[in-house]
């Protein structure tokens, strides 16, 4: 992890407290929008850290963002295979002052760029290529995207939030059918047994405390090997027939027995 903190109109380490908090937040409130307080002794004072949803950034006492710049990715379809993969620097870079400055649209472009667009943000990194320009903003459904300036208007999602993340990858998995998807180990242990007599219930989206931490829709009705219990069974099973082995979400351990809750 590389958590920091933009303070005093700077992104700087976050101390051990402020590390503590994020790393609690992140793993006991995986996928839901809650709050936690804590003591800062260091700046002798009670803080709260939170984050309002999976497409805002996590503050501490709302004022100052913190984030973990080793997780932001990026959803691209390399060889067939569509994945979230690691974001470059500057693409993480960018992508916490867009939510530092909370504008709608932030365009980003590197040093000597021959055309930088119109209120553009120099990109702080030596070494890039001169024609890189992009807008960084939010898709309808409040999503972020950054564009880039090419004829095509490419766009790439691109998130810290792994809940989202594995959110939308499901979601490409439901509906681009069978293909190669991820190429893992066949070193893997026996099949995994799922339970067949489980019922999949839908459930109202703001039920937070109830809802997949994967598809936001069924109830989580299982319990995995690990000990965790924020998956339903089908979000389970179509991770495990694309990639041929489960890890939990939560706590990235291999599945090896799944129960019936």
């Amino acid at each position: 992890m590389n958590i920091q903190i933009y303070n005093n109109n700077m992104w700087q380490e976050a101390n051990i407290h402020q590390k503590e908090a994020f790393i609690h937040l992140t793993n006991q409130h995986y996928n839901t929008n809650l709050t936690y307080e804590y003591y800062d002794d260091i700046l002798n004072k009670n803080c709260i850290i939170s984050r309002e949803n999976c497409n805002t950034g996590t503050y501490i006492d709302n004022i100052y963002l913190i984030g973990d710049f080793n997780n932001v990715k990026v959803f691209l379809v390399i060889d067939s295979n569509m994945n979230w993969y690691n974001a470059r620097d500057y693409q993480i870079w960018s992508y916490f002052t867009y939510l530092q400055k909370q504008q709608n649209e932030l365009s980003f472009h590197s040093k000597y760029s021959r055309s930088p667009m119109q209120h553009s943000i120099e990109l702080p990194f030596d070494n890039l290529p001169s024609d890189i320009c992009y807008i960084i903003k939010r898709n309808p459904n409040n999503t972020i995207i950054y564009e880039k300036d090419n004829i095509e208007r490419t766009t790439v999602r691109i998130s810290d939030h792994e809940g989202y993340r594995n959110n939308y990858l499901g979601y490409c998995i439901r509906i681009s059918g069978p293909i190669e998807f991820i190429s893992l180990s066949s070193s893997s242990s026996s099949e995994l047994i799922f339970p067949t007599d489980i019922i999949n219930i839908e459930i109202d989206e703001t039920n937070t405390d109830l809802q997949c931490i994967i598809c936001y829709n069924i109830q989580w009705n299982i319990k995995y090997s690990c000990g965790h219990d924020k998956v339903c069974l089908i979000c389970s099973k179509q991770i495990y027939n694309y990639q041929k082995q489960l890890k939990c979400p939560i706590c990235k351990e291999i599945i090896t027995k799944i129960d019936k809750l």
